[in-house]
């Protein structure tokens, strides 16, 4: 598996309210323009240093390309100074959420320019994104961070809540980094949903819902299958049938961007096989599947997110992929402070 339930977190209280007033005047938080650039490309790597990734120049010439192509997903918010000079930054993107049904954002790159820590900007570019989110009726601001990140972490957990989700990635493609995954023999086909497939689709997700204790309506499974048979929409399926066509598995994915990589993935939001058909091969196919689509499409690796204790699942995923260290937040929207308003110019 791997999706979020549609149930949102509860928003934490928010501490030192009167501290990051104090300490906020004359902040701005505004979209990235392009007189912008000369100064991102001083702040991002830093932020590229603190996870230990080359800076190479070529890499952000393309992340600045996405950020000022109004047609790509990847969006910039910057937190300026009362001289106008840049001491935060933020990249952020939608997100398509299947259980849900809705659309979240995914914070990608949040940093504060080590001379500004204590300005307020890092709360300040918090505030904003809620408030984008609300504006555009986007359902969580959600990112991951090492576990190991521990001032940032401070300040998260006074936002939002840690998950208790877990990330595994795997490699796109046959390689050495990943093993061969064997679907010889196991009578197995995969290919991209259909039209004609929606009927057993639907019995196939509400028994995906049902694990994650989801109530999925007719409705919400119409969403999500319009997302699936639109092709300008992220979302992708792929299904796993019988030789007699029975289908007894699914995975829905979609494309990702990948900031500090200067690349893109694929995130595979829900995998399931019918209970009847576990140890069937199915799985195996869906992964196997997906990895030759991320290979073709040269994206950079396959990511997904299951529960903590979903033991059966992760017994498979161990032997093909690697379990990350990430943490991984979840923030509720909500309109801005009245009073933060009036301190952000």
């Amino acid at each position: 598996m791997t999706a979020i339930p549609a149930g949102e977190p509860s928003a934490p209280v928010y501490v030192g309210r009167e501290q990051f007033l104090a300490a906020a005047k004359g902040l701005v938080v505004r979209p990235l323009r392009v007189e912008d650039e000369a100064a991102w490309r001083v702040l991002y790597p830093q932020f590229a240093e603190h996870y230990t990734v080359p800076v190479l120049d070529e890499n952000q010439s393309r992340v600045w390309q996405w950020l000022m192509d109004p047609d790509y997903p990847l969006e910039g918010i910057g937190a300026y100074d009362s001289e106008g000079r840049m001491i935060g930054l933020a990249h952020f993107r939608p997100f398509p959420r299947p259980l849900s049904g809705t659309t979240g954002c995914f914070l990608d790159d949040l940093l504060v320019d080590r001379a500004a820590h204590g300005s307020g900007a890092a709360d300040a570019l918090m505030h904003s994104l809620r408030q984008i989110c609300v504006d555009r009726g986007w359902t969580v601001v959600r990112w991951i961070t090492a576990d190991d990140n521990f001032r940032a972490r401070r300040m998260y957990d006074r936002f939002a809540l840690r998950t208790m989700w877990v990330t595994y990635d795997m490699a796109p493609g046959n390689t050495d980094a990943t093993p061969r995954i064997d679907t010889d023999g196991a009578g197995i086909n995969v290919r991209p949903v259909a039209e004609n497939d929606k009927a057993q689709w639907r019995g196939l997700y509400s028994q995906y819902a049902e694990h994650y204790r989801v109530a999925v309506s007719a409705e919400h499974q119409d969403v999500v299958w319009s997302w699936l048979m639109d092709p300008d929409h992220p979302e992708s399926g792929i299904v796993a049938e019988t030789s007699g066509g029975e289908l007894v598995g699914l995975a829905h994915f979609r494309p990702f961007t990948r900031p500090l990589a200067a690349s893109e993935g694929c995130f595979l939001d829900d995998l399931l096989v019918d209970s009847n058909m576990r140890g069937s091969g199915a799985v195996d196919a869906l992964l196997d599947r997906l990895r030759s689509i991320s290979a073709e499409r040269q994206w950079t690796v396959v990511r997904w997110i299951t529960a903590d204790d979903n033991h059966r699942a992760r017994s498979v995923y161990d032997k093909y992929s690697t379990r990350t260290m990430w943490v991984i937040y979840d923030m509720t929207p909500g309109t801005m402070p009245s009073e933060l308003s009036e301190v952000l110019q």
